[in-house]
C-alpha cells in the first residue's frame, strides 16, 4: 500500500513538473513571437514615417517656393500700378532695386535648398522600400516642385523687367 501510495505522489509530481515546463516553453514561445510582432509593427512605423518625412520636405520647399512667387507678384503688380499713376520716383525705384537683389538672392538660397531637400529625399528613398504608389506620389511631388521653380525664375524675370519698365520713366 505504501508503494502504491508513494507511485501515485510521485506520478503526480512528475505531471506537475512537466505542466510546468510547457507553461514556461509556451512563455518563451509567446515572448519571441511578441518581440518579432513588434519588430515587424516597428518597421512598419518607421517606412511610414520615412514617407510623410520626404512627403512633408517636397510640400514645404513647395510652399516656400510659392511663397516666393507670390509675393514676387504683389510687388511687380505694385510697381506697375506706380508706372501708371505717377511719375518716377528716384527713392521708390531704389526700394524696388533692392527689393529685387533681395529677391534675387533669396531664390538662389531657395534653389540650394532644394538641391539639399531633394539629395535627402532620393537618399531616404534608396535606404526605404517604398511602393510603386509612393514612388510615384513622390515623383509627382518632384516634378511640381520643378515646376514651381522653373515659375518662380520666370515671375524674378518678370520683376526685372518690370522694374526696368519703371526705370524707362525717367
Amino acid at each position: 500500500m505504501r508503494r502504491l501510495l508513494f507511485t501515485i505522489i510521485f506520478s503526480m509530481l512528475g505531471t506537475v513538473t512537466v505542466c510546468a515546463q510547457d507553461a514556461d516553453s509556451l512563455h518563451i514561445k509567446s515572448s519571441s513571437i511578441s518581440v518579432d510582432s513588434l519588430i515587424v509593427r516597428l518597421n512598419t512605423l518607421q517606412h511610414n514615417y520615412d514617407f510623410l518625412y520626404c512627403d512633408f520636405e517636397l510640400h514645404k520647399a513647395m510652399s516656400d517656393i510659392t511663397e516666393f512667387s507670390t509675393s514676387l507678384n504683389i510687388a511687380s503688380n505694385s510697381l506697375m500700378t506706380y508706372y501708371y499713376n505717377s511719375a518716377f520716383n528716384r527713392d521708390l525705384y531704389a526700394s524696388y532695386l533692392g527689393l529685387y537683389n533681395a529677391k534675387a538672392e533669396t531664390f538662389q538660397s531657395l534653389k540650394e535648398k532644394v538641391g539639399v531637400t531633394t539629395a535627402a529625399i532620393l537618399s531616404k528613398m534608396l535606404s526605404s522600400n517604398f511602393t510603386k504608389q509612393e514612388i510615384d506620389v513622390i515623383s509627382a511631388s518632384f516634378e511640381l516642385l520643378s515646376s514651381l521653380i522653373s515659375t518662380a525664375e520666370e515671375t524674378l524675370s518678370h520683376f526685372e523687367i518690370t522694374l526696368n519698365t519703371y526705370k524707362s520713366l525717367r
